[in-house]
């Protein structure tokens, strides 16, 4: 009795194990976002709602719950510091059309654009030396000036700490600098 109990308390970890492993497999693969909007036309065709962010997001709090709880970053490894300013422009470029090449005579699905949205928000904060010379290129035209500098504002900003179990440091309001430092304010003092 005594080896039977010993073999299943060294299984245990082996057993929670694999069944963290399915779950986080299930989730990462399971299709769609839940907070994806659309609005289905009197024809039957999907069609993306005027009014939203397009850089935020459809729901602002389920976009603190993904920084919050580090699901804005890729699940292996981050290469975002490295994209490439031609993919910037790329990926500006389309997110303004809404299309997926410029020759394209269609939108692109918005299932895809809205992907493609919010990946783009959450890589903002690794790009936005890039998103800079973008606004600051007065030969772009102004749409995709916009589209940049909405981005540029994403990632610059930090979102709050919510609910009712926060540490001391969460509490304290924080501010950075352009050199990425984080400061807490005290008194109006850095």
């Amino acid at each position: 009795m005594l080896s039977y109990i010993i073999r299943r308390l060294l299984l245990l970890p082996l057993t929670l194990f694999c069944i963290i492993l399915v779950n986080f497999v299930i989730v990462n693969l399971a299709p769609g976002d839940p907070t994806t909007v659309t609005e289905i036309s009197p024809e039957g065709s999907a069609s993306r709602r005027a009014d939203r962010a397009l850089a935020f997001g459809a729901d602002e709090r389920y976009l603190q719950f993904r920084e919050r709880y580090g699901l804005t970053l890729p699940i292996i490894f981050n290469n975002w510091p490295w994209t490439s300013q031609a993919t910037v422009d790329k990926e500006l470029t389309i997110l303004v059309t809404k299309k997926a090449t410029p020759e394209a005579s269609i939108e692109m699905p918005v299932k895809a654009y809205d992907a493609l949205r919010v990946t783009f928000g959450d890589r903002a904060r690794y790009v936005m030396p890039k998103l800079l010379q973008v606004v600051m290129d007065t030969s772009q035209p102004l749409e995709i000036r916009s589209m940049a500098s909405r981005f540029f504002a994403r990632g610059g900003s930090q979102q709050a700490f919510l609910g009712t179990d926060l540490t001391e440091s969460e509490k304290k309001p924080q501010s950075q600098d352009c050199r990425g430092k984080q400061h807490v304010k005290t008194n109006g003092h850095r």
